[in-house]
């Protein structure tokens, strides 16, 4: 959850000093209505690194006439009235099977019609295997796959937030 001290706190580009929780919850939710009104897509990603292992979603499908293969941070997008931090928790429980603990907000990434939102997070109960929505749409042609990955060789795969990922193995080690 968000820290409440009066320093600034950026938002879409804004600072904002807050005085107290009311107002910063006030921002908060307010800015995440108006992403949804503006049909952009909320979501929050775990970053899960253990033991040099960067925990991922493999992905293959079939699309525009070729396959395609990639990885992607598991996590998903923000239903009403969810923090950023609930929304993760939520979406790797139920599509990874595994309950985590927040360690860190580390960055967010904006697109043309979505925002990722990264979060340095552990596994603090569970094995990933894949569940929830995933496993209901998996085909041959729509494959997903829980995989974790070597933290040293993220630049051979093909996924998003590298930087962010790097950040937050960054952060690990000084933990």
């Amino acid at each position: 959850m968000l820290k409440f001290f009066k320093k600034p706190l950026k938002i879409a580009n804004f600072y904002y000093f807050l005085e107290n929780k009311e107002m910063a919850l006030t921002i908060y939710y307010n800015y995440y209505k108006l992403k949804r009104e503006e049909k952009m897509r909320v979501s929050s990603r775990a970053i899960i690194i253990e033991n040099g292992k960067l925990l991922t979603m493999f992905r293959r499908k079939f699309y525009e006439g070729k396959w395609k293969e990639y990885y992607v941070i598991p996590g998903g997008g923000l239903e009403e009235g969810e923090t950023l931090e609930e929304n993760v928790v939520r979406e790797l429980k139920e599509e990874m099977n595994v309950d985590i603990r927040v360690l860190k907000f580390i960055g967010n990434q904006q697109f043309e019609n979505r925002e990722d939102n990264y979060f340095l997070c552990e596994i603090i109960a569970g094995t990933p295997k894949l569940g929830g929505e995933e496993l209901e749409r998996m085909t041959n042609e729509n494959y997903y796959e829980p995989r974790y990955i070597e933290i040293d060789k993220l630049e051979e795969y093909d996924i998003q937030g590298k930087e962010l990922i790097l950040k937050a193995n960054r952060l690990k080690r000084n933990l």
